[in-house]
């Protein structure tokens, strides 16, 4: 049959794709208007569907490394800001002796 198909969870294209008889078809596109008879040619888990699955646990194992960098980082940076702008404020309050203005200061 003839129908329109919803790539865009495949391939990111947001308008629909015309196919007829013998158009190849990737598992994971949507039938929009009308019935297709289809045969599969490959097992589920060679399916283009499958790769992608893979792809993104690879790619989410991969970016843990990062993830732990980050953590690290994220770990000190707070304690290191706070403690920057209490000094500032205590710096500020003893040389002005004005609390609003220290205040002031460290916030910024």
């Amino acid at each position: 049959g003839n129908s329109d198909l919803d790539c865009s969870i495949v391939s990111g294209e947001s308008a629909p794709k015309a196919v007829s008889a013998g158009t190849h078809v990737q598992a994971g596109t949507l039938n929009l208007t009308g019935p297709l008879t289809m045969q599969a040619t490959a097992a589920a888990k060679d399916s283009f569907l499958a790769e992608m699955v893979r792809l993104m646990e690879a790619a989410e194992g991969g970016r843990s490394r990062y993830r732990r960098i980050a953590d690290r980082v994220s770990a000190l940076y707070a304690p290191v800001v706070h403690l920057a702008a209490f000094a500032t404020f205590l710096g500020w309050m003893v040389a002005s002796g004005d609390w609003h203005r220290a205040m002031t200061i460290a916030i910024a």
